[in-house]
């Protein structure tokens, strides 16, 4: 059995065949037709070649894509940018409210030894604990934070994080 390419080129259709010759005349003529068209691409360009200096409304049509297209990413990198604040602050909330829980790990009662006042808490001594501030909904909180941890305020809202 003869391959498409080489029924067109080499082998000779048989009369008795009316089926076979059908399908080679239909691949010949696809054949011709992908050729015309890979040829007029070729001599007519290509929707990325540049435009012809002397052509204004080729030109202007360059632009006006260009244009679109950069108002097209910077619309993209606003969004992203939004959506990286948003998800930057929620982050932040929740190591806020990690930092809240994991303060009675480090806290202690007033009259315990060594104990220290740290706003409405009182932090244990003599384990290297710290106080550190936020705010949260317009009031100033304080938690207590361990020896290995260092206070900082998240950048939204101001409240308090205990890092490690």
């Amino acid at each position: 059995a003869c391959s498409i390419l080489r029924e067109l080129l080499i082998c000779p259709l048989a009369p008795s065949s009316h089926a076979k010759k059908e399908m080679v005349i239909r691949s010949a003529m696809t054949l011709m037709a992908m050729l015309c068209l890979f040829a007029a691409g070729g001599v007519l360009g290509s929707p990325e070649a540049p435009c012809d200096a002397t052509d204004a409304a080729c030109v202007a049509f360059e632009q006006d894509s260009e244009t679109l297209e950069l108002r097209q990413l910077r619309s993209e990198k606003v969004g992203l940018e939004t959506e990286l604040a948003q998800r930057r602050a929620a982050a932040e909330k929740a190591l806020a409210e990690i930092s809240r829980a994991e303060s009675h790990k480090f806290e202690a009662k007033a009259d315990d030894l060594g104990s220290f006042q740290c706003g409405a808490i009182y932090c244990a001594g003599g384990i290297g604990s710290h106080c550190c501030w936020g705010t949260m909904a317009g009031s100033s909180y304080a938690i207590c934070c361990g020896s290995d941890g260092v206070c900082s305020k998240s950048g939204v809202g101001g409240m308090a994080l205990c890092n490690r």
